[in-house]
This record gives structure tokens, sequence and C-alpha cells, in this order.
């Protein structure tokens, strides 16, 4: 599935989003072409409390690092918008099984400095 994220009727767009998701019990791919960068609460607003572990690869702009939140078991992240150091925080934090990440700034500066105790990065 691949969708674009405006800010048009968001409130109402978005909560049907995720309805339309958890009808889907077979899809394991999430694209995200593209959402608003001033998106980011509306994602979390909208994403919060749902769990969706079939999707297993996401990709999706940095700014819509809220849906990783609700993909634990995603393995494969590709960011296609600016560095995507956005992500790095909510991988560490709610991506245990992550094997491969694209398109993701990663400096060992930042993450020993955001992520001291970080598991999925063995040298932070």
């Amino acid at each position: 599935m691949t969708i674009s994220l405006t800010r048009y009727l968001v409130h109402t767009i978005l909560p049907a989003f995720v309805n339309a998701l958890e009808m889907l019990p077979n899809l394991h791919t999430l694209r995200i072409c593209h959402a608003h960068s001033q998106m980011t609460a509306d994602l979390q607003s909208a994403f919060g409390g749902h769990v969706f572990p079939q999707i297993t690869t996401v990709v999706l702009p940095s700014c819509a690092y809220n849906i990783l939140r609700s993909c634990p078991n995603v393995k494969d992240i590709t960011n296609i918008e600016d560095d995507g150091t956005k992500l790095v925080g909510v991988i560490c934090k709610e991506c245990p099984r992550v094997e491969r990440v694209a398109n993701v700034r990663l400096t060992d500066y930042t993450l020993k400095s955001m992520f001291p105790t970080c598991l999925l990065f063995p040298w932070c």
C-alpha cells in the first residue's frame, strides 16, 4: 500500500486510514510517499494505541516517525525525506526487530549522546 498524507481534513482522514489498516491483516508493507512536516502530532494522535504487528516493511518520510511506534515487528525501514535522524529514537525504543535501516544518517556521536543504552546499534 502506498499513501500520501496531507493536512486536508486530517482529523477525519487519519482515523479512517488507521481503521482501514486494522482491516488489512495481510498487509506487510506500508509506503508513505509523503507526509506534511506539520502532521507529526496528528500522526501521533491517530496512531496512538494502535498496533499493526503484521507490518514488517515501512517506507516513510522521517516526519512520519510516529507511525513506527505502531509497528513493533517492523524489520525493514527506509527513510525517503531529510536525513532520517528523527527515526533513530523511535527505532531504538519501539522497534526491537529491525534488521535493515536505509537512508538514515547515523554518526557515532549522535547515537552515543542520544541513546547510550541502545541495543540495536552495538557500537553505541
